[in-house]
């Protein structure tokens, strides 16, 4: 049986959007409460994150070009999936005026993508057609889930998970725990 820390709650409702648990939420009320919890992106497989932020940039493993002479940003890369089952998504890179790739980021979601699958993409021909590899870092993909948060459980909701969001739109509070190391 694991042990938890109290560290917070959360009195809200639909309208105040998702909260950051980064870790368990209990639900200590005398009814059921509708929630939408987003879990961590290795439990889950879900579509990636796009932003203009890059989400890979930790994950390169190969392949940095080093033909690239100007600074360029590159979108709608088409990735390869070299390990994991995600699909069809798209990737922008940027590059330096060294030729070094500065970031990539998800530019199409795509389905199915764990938290470090490995994936390459392949430069545009002007930048010599090479094979960047990389693996999705943590935050890279994005489920939300909607569950009911029992309220006669005997501890909380069974996976830990990073926000959670009350549905509804009366106020509802839930607990949220750590683990004790």
């Amino acid at each position: 049986m694991m042990d938890f820390d109290l560290v917070g709650s959360f009195t809200g409702q639909a309208s105040d959007g998702f909260q950051s648990v980064n870790g368990y939420v209990f639900n200590r009320d005398t009814f059921d409460i509708g929630a939408v919890i987003v879990p961590y992106g290795t439990e889950y497989p879900a579509p990636l994150v796009t932003s203009t932020a890059p989400n890979q940039v930790p994950g390169i493993t190969s392949g940095t070009p080093a033909t690239i002479t100007a600074s360029q940003t590159v979108t709608g890369r088409t990735a390869t999936t070299i390990s994991g089952e995600g699909s069809g998504a798209t990737f922008t890179y940027v590059s330096d005026g060294s030729g070094v790739i500065t970031s990539i980021a998800a530019d199409a979601a795509g389905t199915g993508y764990l938290d470090n699958d490995h994936l390459s993409i392949t430069t545009t021909s002007a930048h010599g057609s090479q094979t960047i590899k990389f693996r999705l870092v943590l935050g890279s993909n994005r489920a939300e889930v909607g569950v009911s948060l029992i309220h006669d459980q005997d501890g909380p909701f069974p996976s830990a998970v990073r926000e959670v969001k009350v549905t509804g739109s009366t106020d509802r509070t839930l607990l949220f725990l750590r683990e004790r190391s």
